[in-house]
């Protein structure tokens, strides 16, 4: 009967295999799952999987959603432990490695110069530096053109009416405005 469940060799293994849906609460196992992770800031989550008997997308699911991570974040400030396990921390790692490597190579004589010239424009770029190309273009965005045909007698017809528009005097009282000039 087993052997037609999908997950079945993990729960013969003792582990506990779950779908990919974050919790919509927590429970025991979300509870100890979390105490591991404040009392073991320094361990991996694979270490995790593997002493708690689950699968490391089982983890990775439930300490990505946004409910264990305000709890988790609740419980390590209450212990005073820094959040290791946010997603906010480790990107905040990988872009101190990341630099550190980059710097390395920039210090090193063997920097080619296309190296050079990509990670200035990189850094140029994230700084808001580089020209950026007409938003619409950019985009990949519609742009229209309109293509209006006038004859002289037109535009000049549209001139004088334009003068006579702005040569009048606008008279300003308390009372509802009239045009100086014009008949009642």
């Amino acid at each position: 009967m087993c052997a037609m469940r999908a997950g079945c060799v993990m729960e013969q293994m003792g582990m506990v295999a779950v779908g990919g849906k974050p919790p919509l609460k927590l429970n025991h196992r979300h509870e100890g799952l979390m105490n591991w992770l404040v009392m073991n800031p320094h361990r991996t989550l694979g270490e995790a999987a593997r002493e708690l008997n689950y699968t490391r997308a089982w983890i990775s699911t439930v300490i990505n959603s946004d409910l264990f991570q305000a709890e988790y974040k609740a419980r390590c400030a209450m212990m005073g432990e820094i959040a290791a396990f946010s997603i906010t921390e480790r990107l905040g790692k990988l872009a101190d490695i990341t630099l550190e490597r980059v710097e390395q190579r920039l210090d090193s004589p063997e920097a080619s110069d296309a190296f050079l010239v990509s990670t200035m424009n990189s850094t140029l770029d994230r700084l808001g530096f580089t020209p950026k190309a007409a938003k619409g273009a950019q985009e990949g965005g519609f742009v229209q053109n309109n293509t209006i045909i006038v004859t002289g007698d037109s535009l000049a017809q549209a001139r004088e009416r334009a003068a006579q528009v702005h040569s009048k005097v606008l008279e300003l009282s308390a009372e509802p405005m009239k045009v100086v000039g014009e008949e009642d």
